[in-house]
């Protein structure tokens, strides 16, 4: 992950599921915080939105199960 604790994530690509609330969220958010270019998946296409809203992620509302 990052090159060391709170470190960069500029010019890396991250896909992070379960990007709608909890872990997934806050993931998301401090990827894209720290300059990672942020792919998000869930299937609660209303908080993925908002996230990605948030963030500048691009958001693909999937079903996984």
């Amino acid at each position: 992950m990052a090159d060391e604790a709170g470190g960069s994530f500029a010019g890396r690509r991250v896909l992070v599921t379960g990007a709608a609330s909890g872990i997934g969220r806050t993931t998301a958010l401090k990827v894209a915080e720290r300059g990672g270019q942020v792919a998000i998946l869930d299937m609660n296409a209303v908080g993925l939105a908002e996230v990605a809203a948030e963030s500048g992620a691009v958001p693909f509302p999937v079903d996984l199960t």
